[in-house]
């Protein structure tokens, strides 16, 4: 018999105690029985490798797993903090710039129960001539700070001004003089105690607690837990 050509070489049996046994050669492709194993292997890995990419902290032991995902936790919650901080600024100035409605910090306890002392009222600009009894309204006052106290009358003048009587609900008279105005800011909502916050944030403490704030949001958005768990390796 001649030999023929071929891309692969023939290569005979082995004997092994009496009987032959076939061996497996695989072409140069890598394409064969053995490589079977191989390709199934891959996808394998593969998912080992998105797992580990997804978990950075799969290969850890028990207590640094812990220590990682309280770490992921913990992180999770403060920056999910400073964002419904920076959205409900950003809503308030929005606010503000769109609709007008401007802020003020209660300092007194002249409008409580209805208005608790450090509360915050939001108000709109109001023409005085379209104020009702019962209307609480903000009113500038020449080398004072602002009153925020109720309408209890309230008179027409020759001028285009307007006459207001008004009286914090706490107190057991109206305010010593009338408001000759002609228009005021009328309180719409408030939001109980948060000008306590707004008192601190404006003092040298409060100051103090923003760069030290400032510095814990840098820190937590740079150390990533994945961070954490390679320091575990």
């Amino acid at each position: 018999m001649t030999a023929e050509n071929h891309d692969t070489a023939e290569v005979p049996a082995v004997p092994v105690k009496g009987k032959v046994e076939p061996v497996a050669v695989s072409g140069w492709m890598g394409v064969g029985p053995g490589s079977e194993a191989n390709l199934a292997e891959i996808p394998q890995a593969e998912k080992e490798a998105e797992h580990d990419a997804d978990d950075p902290a799969s290969h850890l032991d028990f207590g640094a797993r812990m220590a990682v995902g309280f770490y992921a936790g913990v992180r999770a919650l403060f920056l999910g903090l400073f964002a419904l901080v920076a959205v409900a600024l950003i809503f308030v100035f929005a606010c503000s710039q769109l609709f007008g409605i401007k802020p003020y910090v209660i300092i007194s306890g002249s409008m409580e129960p209805a208005i608790p002392t450090g509360s915050v009222v939001f108000t709109r600009a109001q023409e005085a001539s379209d104020l009702r009894y019962g209307d609480v309204v903000v009113v500038d006052r020449a080398g004072q700070l602002p009153v925020t106290h109720r309408v209890v009358a309230k008179e027409k003048l020759e001028t285009s001004y307007y006459r207001l009587i008004l009286k914090g609900d706490a107190n057991l008279s109206p305010d010593p003089a009338p408001y000759d105005v002609t228009d005021v800011r009328i309180v719409m909502s408030y939001v109980p105690y948060l000008g306590y916050v707004y008192t601190l944030l404006q003092s040298s403490s409060g100051i103090f607690l923003e760069i030290v704030l400032g510095i814990i949001l840098l820190a937590l958005l740079f150390i990533t837990p994945r961070r954490i768990a390679s320091r575990y390796k």
